[in-house]
């Protein structure tokens, strides 16, 4: 084998970034290429060959994308070098980049289980609160690179919940991801849950709100309707501009 590189830990750990982003890049390619394949069949539901095909490509992706995550944390703890301010801008771009590459792998593991009817829901009873803490934290990053404050307003005692935890948690974080892709640098996003009673029963209203542009009563029906491919214009005001929201 080649010797390691060698020099101070920063520039090594950097090295190994950059090494493992390549390594995402090429295994996006592949998957591109496999997914065109799958693209340019005839147009049915998913089957059980294509599933296996696009679980085998998410696998690939995870593991290099996990690593990034893993380095980008390591350097931004400085506990291989301290970093300049331009160092650190960088490496957080890195970890936002990162952290939406993985999001887009999650997307097509859940499109592809819709599909193909593999998804089911498992209630089961949530802490809220843990959610909440959760979400706020899957975005911290994508959040900070703007300079956004993100304001929580939770009214009482948050209750438990039964639903199904992990689609709870992918909606509140799919909504506060698109707030902070719609927000403006420096500006601010409002987290507020609250129980509201309706006739017999409890309610709970979570609401993510953001100053970005605004969004037009016209395209507000079209916000959770999948907007891939040829045809379908973006959404002003919307920060997902992909199939985040569907």
């Amino acid at each position: 084998g080649t010797p390691g590189p060698t020099g101070d830990p920063l520039e090594r750990e950097l090295n190994q970034t950059l090494e493992e982003m390549a390594r995402i890049q090429k295994a996006l390619a592949n998957a591109n290429a496999r997914l065109q394949e799958l693209e340019n069949r005839p147009a049915a539901p998913i089957d059980a060959e294509q599933a296996k095909v696009i679980s085998s490509i998410s696998q690939e992706l995870r593991q290099p994308v996990s690593s990034v995550t893993s380095y980008t944390d390591l350097l931004m703890g400085e506990s291989v070098g301290i970093l300049g301010a331009l160092q650190r801008e960088f490496i957080e771009r890195i970890k936002v980049s990162t952290e939406k590459i993985g999001g887009l792998v999650d997307d097509l593991v859940q499109a592809t289980n819709l599909e193909s009817g593999k998804k089911g829901f498992k209630p089961e009873p949530v802490d809220l609160n843990l959610i909440v803490d959760n979400a706020m934290a899957h975005t911290s990053t994508q959040i900070r690179a703007k300079n956004i404050t993100l304001r929580l307003d939770i009214t009482g005692k948050a209750p438990r919940l039964r639903t199904d935890r992990n689609a709870l948690q992918q909606i509140l974080i799919r909504l506060l991801q698109n707030a902070a892709a719609a927000t403006h640098k420096e500006g601010n996003i409002s987290l507020r849950v609250q129980i509201q009673p309706k006739e017999d029963n409890h309610f709970l209203s979570i609401q993510v709100t953001d100053n970005g542009g605004g969004i037009a009563l016209g395209d507000i029906p079209r916000l959770f309707s999948s907007r891939s491919g040829a045809g379908h214009a973006l959404i002003k005001g919307l920060g997902d501009t992909g199939d985040g929201l569907s």
